[in-house]
C-alpha cells in the first residue's frame, strides 16, 4: 500500500506539474492567491495576521533592547552594595598578593566566576579599586577566567578589547 497521496487536501491531483517543491499543490496556491485579491474576509484575516506579527517582532526588538540595557546596568557595579562577608571568603588568596587569586564560587558558563549574576571579577574590582563605569570591560592580564586580583585587571573599552584579542590571535 503506497503512503503517497494521488490527491491534495482540496481533493485537486498530485501531478508533477501541479505540484511544487515547498509549497505544496500549485492549484491550492493559485486559489488562496486569487482570494487573498477578492474576499474581504481574506482581507481582514490577512490583516489581522500581519498585524499580529509585526506586533511579535517589535515585542522581540524590544526585549533585545531591554536586554542590552539591563547588561549595561548591571556592568556599573557600586560597592557600597556588596555583602563582603559573603564574597570575599570564596576567593582563594593563597599565592600572595601578585598571583592569581582564583574564583571558588559559582562559574558561569562563559568560564567566568560569578557572584550574585554579577561577574566576580568586576565585583573584586569595584570592591577594591572603587565604581566601575558602564562602557568599560575588564581584560584578564593573566588570561585566567577565573583570576579576581584586581592587579591582573586592566581597564579597556569594548573596542581595545576586541582589539587586543585580534592582535594576540595574529600573532
Amino acid at each position: 500500500m503506497s503512503t503517497r497521496k494521488s490527491h491534495c487536501l482540496n481533493g485537486h491531483p498530485r501531478t508533477p506539474e501541479n505540484v511544487t517543491a515547498k509549497r505544496g499543490c500549485r492549484l491550492c496556491r493559485n486559489e488562496r492567491a486569487r482570494l487573498r485579491n477578492q474576499t474581504p474576509e481574506w482581507k481582514a484575516y490577512y490583516r489581522r495576521w500581519y498585524q499580529d506579527n509585526l506586533d511579535r517582532s517589535r515585542q522581540y526588538h524590544s526585549q533585545g533592547k531591554e536586554r542590552r540595557l539591563r547588561r549595561g546596568r548591571d556592568l556599573r557595579i557600586d560597592p557600597t552594595g556588596i555583602n563582603q562577608a559573603k564574597f570575599w571568603p570564596q576567593v582563594d588568596r593563597s599565592g600572595g598578593p601578585d598571583s592569581c587569586w582564583e574564583w571558588q564560587g559559582c562559574v558561569g558558563p562563559g568560564g567566568y566566576g560569578l557572584f550574585d549574576s554579577v561577574a566576580a571579577h568586576r565585583v573584586a574590582r569595584a570592591l577594591t579599586e572603587g565604581k566601575i563605569d558602564a562602557g568599560i570591560v575588564l581584560h584578564h592580564a593573566c588570561e585566567n577566567k577565573v583570576c579576581v586580583n584586581p592587579k591582573h585587571l586592566e581597564p579597556m573599552t569594548p573596542s581595545e578589547h576586541a582589539r587586543h584579542h585580534r592582535s594576540k590571535a595574529a600573532a
